[in-house]
């Protein structure tokens, strides 16, 4: 069941996202994993700038990793500015209210793709979607997994999204495919 986050603006985000976390359910979700102050903060301030890095779309889904727990941030709802997923390893992206991201959009299937993360990095799966699944605009074969890079151009059907993507790794350099922290 998404979590639903509440409007915001940027000079709160950037002045305390602890303040906006209080006021939300984001803060008990994140305290249901026993993350300390300083490890919420830097996960949830790239979360809540997601928008802001949109450079081809103005779509986005950011998907978070600490090692522990992994959920995806999105503005794909249409409901609300954002929305989080239950942490879980694998979210189905699709028409149907029973997908952890559920978009309203005739150009999607009902259960059209699945974002997954395993083995240190994040995914996608075109599950025998009708009008296809793009990865920087090349259409996967139905349930071809794609490893997915931080800023890639997601296509679902004819909607642009673009990707991003936190994660925490104690081997992280310059460079990498995925932002790090």
């Amino acid at each position: 069941m998404p979590v639903d986050m509440p409007h915001s603006n940027s000079s709160r985000i950037s002045d305390n996202p602890l303040s906006l976390l209080e006021q939300s359910r984001l803060s008990n979700f994140l305290a249901d994993y026993d993350l300390d102050p300083e490890e919420v903060t830097t996960l949830v301030e790239p979360v809540l700038r997601a928008k802001q890095r949109c450079q081809t779309s103005s779509f986005y889904i950011q998907a978070v990793t600490t090692g522990r727990i992994s959920f995806l941030a999105s503005n794909l709802s249409g409901v609300r500015d954002m929305q989080m997923t239950e942490a879980a390893s694998h979210w189905l992206i699709g028409r149907s209210p029973n997908c952890a991201i559920a978009i309203a959009n005739p150009q999607l299937s009902r259960r059209h793709a699945v974002i997954g993360y395993s083995s240190e990095s994040f995914y996608i799966t075109d599950v025998g979607s009708r009008n296809g699944t793009w990865v920087n605009k090349r259409r996967l074969s139905a349930m071809e997994r794609q490893p997915l890079q931080d800023g890639d151009v997601i296509r679902l059907g004819s909607l642009p999204v673009e990707f991003f993507a936190l994660t925490r790794d104690r081997n992280c350099e310059i460079g990498t495919d995925i932002t790090c922290y």
